[in-house]
């Protein structure tokens, strides 16, 4: 292998590691070191049980009722989130799925499923890698959930089983016992917050949908 190709491939490592390498979370502050009243900080785990190649995955829209009563998305949590620590995953034995950390106005919002890791996948075949697009599909997997603002909104986990997508084949379960090490060690300054355990309330999606 020549020094150039040498170097281009470990570049190309190199980027693809610090591509996948979740940085820590610093969440918005005010000036007293404080979430702000009107600002919820969320956490939760989701992911799925492992069955190799064949295992399902979900990702999820997190909707918002507008000023229309028309739900709208504010944030997208994909299904697979690998990063540097821990690229394995964030659940237990037999399990794979990533913590997700992001912050929102406090308020009812949705968790909506799709089929999908969430972004297009890349696979070598016939000498070269090919570009596979993710489904995306919509699912009825749906649940709603109510955030508190000033606090850290701990959702739990959140494990799809298998097919068929539906609420029924999601399992929610308290896990901040394990989820807490992993928070740490992604949010400084962790131990200040007040952290509220909300379980995700399993809704029909089309009913949702359809005010």
């Amino acid at each position: 292998m020549s020094n150039k190709v040498y170097l281009y491939v470990a570049s190309l490592f190199f980027f693809m590691l610090v591509g996948c390498a979740a940085p820590t979370y610093k969440p918005n502050l005010n000036e007293a070191g404080e979430i702000s009243d009107d600002i919820a900080l969320v956490v939760l785990t989701h992911g799925r049980k492992d069955k190799g190649i064949g295992g399902v995955f979900v990702s999820y829209d997190l909707l918002r009722l507008d000023d229309n009563n028309q739900l709208e998305k504010v944030a997208f949590l994909q299904a697979e989130k690998v990063r540097l620590y821990r690229p394995t995953g964030d659940l237990d034995k037999g399990y794979y799925g990533f913590m997700h950390i992001l912050e929102v106005p406090e308020g009812i919002y949705y968790l909506s499923g799709r089929s999908g890791r969430g972004y297009n996948s890349m696979v070598a075949g016939g000498g070269m890698f090919v570009s596979l697009p993710d489904s995306n599909e919509e699912t009825p997997i749906m649940m709603k959930i109510e955030l508190e603002g000033g606090k850290l909104n701990y959702l739990g986990e959140i494990v799809a089983l298998d097919k068929p997508l539906i609420n029924e084949n999601v399992v929610l379960a308290n896990r901040w016992d394990r989820d807490v090490n992993t928070a740490k060690k992604m949010i400084p300054g962790l131990e200040e917050f007040e952290v509220v355990y909300y379980q995700p309330l399993k809704v029909d999606a089309d009913k949702t949908k359809s005010p």
